[in-house]
């Protein structure tokens, strides 16, 4: 792994007592059971047939969100790490955001030698993939800057790319574009397990949230829930990590 001007990555961030690293550890809970009870509807065909383990273990998440600046990149950068750190699973990211992606700023990487580059030029996923400081932790960027992502963008492929790796990984976290301004989530929706919608809580408007989790319904049941960011200025004193502090004592 090479770094990006010498930056600080967001895993040199991560604190393993943090709150948010708590909050992550229950999301990563919930998501295995939610996918656990949508293979069990489905009569385990759902797993089967992309070679998943039915209790969850094994999943393909992309996350989004309804507009820009709501954290979805952070969301899906938390999730890659609470998982290979805390579950020790083998785990990738993946940015489909060839608009505005972020991941490889996060992880202070270089963005080129990507997706962009396995989708004009037919680059093998072994020099896509690129390692991050933790063992079981790996990702694909978004690869080069181009004009025109919109012709380039290819869900069919994109697929294609996720089954030829998924063998590799115990969990895949796909970080793509806001649902209201293009269409490609709709389209990534088809080639996942499941879908994260993250919600800036106390400044994305209700009616927009509303439009963004009809789009996705258009996928099936893929939906799974809402992240619901930026907590500690929107909602009650109570919902602070501050008020449910649990600190470690010498005595």
């Amino acid at each position: 792994m090479k770094r990006e001007n010498h930056a600080i990555s967001i895993i040199d961030r991560f604190d393993l007592e943090s709150s948010a690293a708590t909050e992550f550890r229950r999301l990563i809970y919930n998501l295995n059971g939610a996918y656990a009870a949508k293979v069990k509807r489905a009569g385990g065909e759902a797993a089967g047939s992309r070679g998943m383990d039915i209790t969850g273990d094994r999943k393909t998440i992309l996350v989004t969100s309804a507009v820009v600046s709501e954290g979805k990149s952070t969301t899906t950068a938390f999730l890659g790490i609470c998982s290979a750190k805390l579950k020790e699973r083998r785990t990738l990211l993946i940015d489909c955001d060839m608009r505005r992606p972020n991941l490889h700023r996060l992880f202070s990487m270089e963005r080129e030698q990507g997706l962009v580059e396995y989708l004009t030029e037919g680059l093998p996923s072994s020099r896509m993939i690129k390692k991050t400081e933790l063992d079981k932790l790996d990702m694909i960027t978004a690869g080069k800057h181009i004009d025109n992502p919109t012709e380039v963008f290819d869900a069919t492929r994109i697929g294609k790319l996720i089954e030829e790796v998924a063998d590799m990984y115990d969990f895949i976290v796909v970080d793509s574009p806001p649902v209201l301004p293009v269409s490609d989530p709709m389209l990534l929706a088809n080639v996942v397990d499941g879908v994260l919608l993250v919600v800036k809580a106390g400044e994305t408007h209700r009616d927009v949230v509303i439009r963004a989790r009809d789009l996705l319904a258009g996928s099936g049941d893929r939906l799974l829930g809402v992240v619901l960011n930026n907590l500690n200025n929107a909602l009650p004193y109570y919902f602070s990590p501050g008020y449910s502090s649990y600190e470690n004592v010498k005595n």
